[in-house]
């Protein structure tokens, strides 16, 4: 159901045509996508988790002319990658290391992710990394020395070169700038 974001058609739009009816009942899961987001109420990730499948499934009912296409290999491979780097982001990952897990040829996964994604595996690793790092910077009151080792990162220094490079501002100014930022929207 994912492939047609993964990789995306020529004629790809992500403007999606559907009725009114759909609509409101989309428009109803992502509200109440937010209350429980909002309210943290115990076991709320599933809830999401669950909705968001829900409006999925809904979409790709609904416009599964647009979006049907044909899962070659290479997609499956790439998403089994992506699987492996979204559970694996914050331990020390290689493309030695990815291959061996599954059981494939490193030049192979490499060139298979690129054409697939447009990220070569390291750099999507980062993209994670730093993502997560953005989110506890703003939600949390950990060191930023914590926060780099938790989301992967043994050296400080690298850590902050390649938050910087990615976002644009140190660490530090990133969290004067997002800290908080849910308290202020609220």
């Amino acid at each position: 159901m994912i492939a047609a974001f993964i990789k995306r058609p020529p004629d790809f739009s992500h403007l999606l045509t559907v009725s009114e009816p759909v609509w409101n009942y989309l428009y109803d899961i992502v509200l109440e996508m937010e209350r429980e987001y909002n309210s943290k109420k115990k076991y709320w990730e599933l809830y999401v988790g669950a909705d968001l499948r829900r409006m999925f499934i809904m979409i790709y009912r609904e416009c599964a002319d647009v979006m049907t296409m044909k899962v070659g290999h290479s997609v499956t491979v790439a998403y089994n990658i992506m699987n492996y780097i979204n559970h694996h982001f914050t331990e020390n990952i290689s493309v030695d290391k990815i291959a061996a897990e599954l059981y494939l040829n490193k030049n192979y996964i490499a060139h298979i992710f690129k054409e697939e994604t447009g990220y070569s595996l390291i750099a999507y690793a980062i993209l994670l990394r730093i993502n997560r790092a953005k989110l506890m910077l703003a939600k949390t009151d950990k060191s930023i020395t914590q926060i780099a080792t938790e989301c992967g990162y043994d050296d400080f220094t690298y850590f902050s070169r390649q938050f910087k490079k990615t976002t644009g501002l140190t660490p530090s100014a990133y969290r004067k700038a997002y800290a908080g930022e849910d308290d202020k929207n609220q």
